[in-house]
């Protein structure tokens, strides 16, 4: 075993370099960031995620299953490194990956979720109760895409070569990281 004695600022640096060019490093760095701030996570849900910041078929087109539980061992390892413990849970009410001992979101998700409750508009809260559960859903989504679509526009400005669906995944990457 290696034992590491750089500074904590030059392994962030190294650690970043090899986020940019090797995908199995990066699938990792998203993975533990998933788990540092939620827990009980299926590996479906998982994937999805970190298919979402790193484009589609991250953990490749086969094998998906090996490649998943060989970076969820790595990411085990990490969290243990720093005094965590990742569990996998198959009972409810809760499934999934977790830290044990762990509250089910981190405090800066906890933070974030309360700073949004704060900005509640209460008449519009009320305009959305009496939608149907379709409609809202649908006014979710619209919103969204909207968002998604800003940002993959400004980076179409930004570079004007690329093509409309890279700059929308670029855009749903950037939401996810």
């Amino acid at each position: 075993m290696i034992i590491i004695t750089f500074p904590p600022e030059v392994q962030k640096v190294l650690l970043l370099d090899a986020y940019s060019r090797d995908l199995t490093t990066a699938r990792r760095v998203v993975l533990f960031e998933i788990l540092w701030h939620e827990r009980y996570l299926k590996r479906d849900q998982l994937i999805v995620r970190v298919d979402g910041v790193l484009g589609r078929n991250a953990f490749g087109k086969s094998a998906v299953d090996d490649t998943f539980y060989r970076d969820i061992r790595a990411v085990k390892l990490a969290f243990l490194a720093a005094g965590y413990y990742l569990a996998y849970r198959r009972n409810k009410p809760h499934p999934g990956y977790h830290l044990v001992g762990e509250p089910i979101v981190s405090r800066l998700v906890t933070e974030e979720l309360a700073g949004a409750a704060a900005e509640l508009d209460l008449v519009q809260m009320n305009i959305l109760k009496k939608m149907l559960p379709a409609q809202r859903a649908s006014l979710g989504a619209s919103i969204s895409d909207a968002a998604r679509e800003a940002v993959a526009y400004r980076i179409i400005q930004q570079n004007p070569g690329i093509s409309s669906s890279e700059a929308n995944r670029l855009a749903l990457q950037r939401a996810y990281s």
